[in-house]
């Protein structure tokens, strides 16, 4: 997966703003996998406009923003693009997802910047 830029992080950071977020879980599917539903309530600030999603599974089985599927077969560099974006947007994924075996508990860092960098001048 690439790595996401500081200008994306921005750009995705002026462009929604997330509501909430509702995770199911079933973890009473064996040693390798276990299944997960991910709903993301978020506003955008440009209806119309598109974003991406990053999505981490060994399989999608679906996707739907606003009630419209969007083609599990559409994600590529674990990236799925979320278009026509509304005021205010509901996505849901539904996924198999794999256990880490890194030996790491939970390192994943986000860093949404909404703070504008001060001028120097």
């Amino acid at each position: 997966m690439s790595s996401l830029t500081i200008a994306e992080a921005r750009d995705r950071a002026d462009l929604i703003g997330v509501a909430g977020y509702t995770v199911h879980l079933d973890l009473d599917q064996g040693d390798e996998t276990f299944a997960s539903r991910a709903e993301i309530r978020f506003t955008a600030s440009r209806p119309g406009a598109s974003t991406f999603l990053d999505v981490d599974a060994r399989e999608v089985s679906s996707i739907t923003l606003n009630g419209r599927s969007i083609d599990p077969a559409t994600v590529a560099d674990r990236r799925v693009e979320l278009p026509g974006l509304q005021a205010d947007n509901t996505v849901v994924v539904e996924a198999t997802m794999a256990y880490s075996r890194s030996g790491r508990a939970c390192t994943a860092r986000s860093t949404r910047p909404t703070a504008r960098p001060m001028s120097t001048a």
